[in-house]
Order: structure tokens, then sequence, then C-alpha cells
């Protein structure tokens, strides 16, 4: 329940009360929407992380190696997903 106020704080924050200023320009609302769509990446990236570590945990506790493969790709492809979102929020 907490996310999701952070999510419709962010939201009004970023899109909706700049739209509402009318001095704000259409630049500046694309750009606050690219920075809350990196946010929303980063995160989803951060979840996949943690998600992989559990996979791990499940895997080496009833030893299965095809599972530990898959919590490790899932970490790996979290990783990939956070830097990108990362890299990205940085050249904006």
């Amino acid at each position: 329940m907490k996310l999701l106020s952070l999510v419709a704080n962010k939201l009004s924050e970023n899109i909706i009360m700049p739209m509402a200023d009318t001095s704000i320009t259409g630049n500046q609302i694309l750009s606050n929407v690219l920075s809350l769509l990196s946010s929303g990446v980063t995160v989803a990236g951060g979840i996949l992380i943690v998600w992989g570590a559990v996979q791990i945990g499940l895997a080496i506790k009833d030893q299965q190696g095809a599972n530990m493969e898959k919590g490790i790709l899932t970490i790996v492809g979290g990783a990939v997903l956070t830097v990108a979102a990362l890299w990205f929020k940085s050249i904006l």
C-alpha cells in the first residue's frame, strides 16, 4: 500500500502538477515523464535482484542446480536493468 501511495505522489509531483502550471513547456513535461520512467525501471531492476537472491537461496536449500542458474540470471538481468536506468537518468 505504501508503494502505491509513493507512486501516486511521484506521479502527481512529476506529471500532473506541472501540467496545471501553464509556464511549463512540453520539454519539461517530457523530461519529468522520462525521469519517472527511469525511476520505475530502477525499482523493477532492484526487485529482480532481490527475487534472484531469493531463488538462489531456495535452490541452495533444495540443492537444485537449474533453479540456481535461473536465480543468477535473474540477478544479472536486474543489475543490467538498474545500471541501464541509472545511466539513462544521468544523460537526461
